[in-house]
């Protein structure tokens, strides 16, 4: 791996894939969420963070990767690529993988994060202190949700352990549960009124146990 940005000067494409981070991608931030505009904003620049947006789009519809038209891109976000490997748009590629928010592969391949990870404490302390502020609650927040997660979680095992599910099956369903990716619902609670797939497990469970075969779902 390269350790700094490529050269992409006189190149009129290059190819983009996602960088995958599994410390990050489960609680981190879309580039075109509230909490980037607010808090990497300041950090990265107005060009860096567009740029980030802007790929974020594009992966959207290709997950796995594509071809990035360089001086299309530039000029779709107002950043000028003339000028030789200082010009702004090169510059802009140089702090996505100075602020660790993509890698070099090769000459030509650029892996770029879909998600951003929450800032540090040097970070933090590069912000104003009405940002610092709100970043604290913003971090008190997420720890709130979490707790949030956890009770639903256990609220949900408790249920199913009341319809029939065994301590161990409750307990791996709570862990599970517990677990959220940005945006998500917590799973199995549609299942509750016995509609959904935990609803019908137990239905299934209950029916075995008194020996008698379940019908259909």
């Amino acid at each position: 791996m390269h350790p700094t940005a490529p050269d992409f000067t006189g190149r009129t494409e290059a190819f983009i894939l996602p960088l995958s981070d599994p410390s990050v991608d489960p609680i981190g931030h879309d580039p075109r969420s509230q909490y980037a505009e607010s808090f990497w904003l300041p950090i990265l620049g107005p060009s860096t963070l567009w740029l980030l947006r802007h790929l974020a789009g594009r992966f959207d519809l290709e997950p796995d990767g594509f071809v990035l038209d360089l001086l299309d891109t530039a000029s779709a976000l107002g950043i000028r690529s003339n000028g030789g490997r200082n010009n702004a748009f090169q510059r802009s590629i140089g702090r996505v993988v100075g602020f660790n928010m993509g890698r070099v592969v090769d000459d030509s391949t650029l892996e770029v994060r879909r998600v951003l990870p929450w800032l540090h404490g040097g970070q933090i302390g590069r912000l104003s202190p009405s940002a610092q502020q709100r970043h604290r609650l913003a971090v008190a927040g997420r720890a709130g949700q979490r707790a949030e997660d956890a009770r639903r979680a256990q609220e949900v095992a408790q249920t199913l352990l009341n319809l029939g599910d065994s301590p161990r099956s409750g307990r791996t369903t709570a862990g599970s549960l517990g677990r959220r990716t940005p945006g998500s619902q917590p799973r199995g609670q549609r299942g509750l009124g016995g509609e959904g797939p935990a609803g019908r497990s137990s239905s299934v469970i209950s029916s075995r146990r008194r020996g008698r075969r379940a019908g259909p779902w």
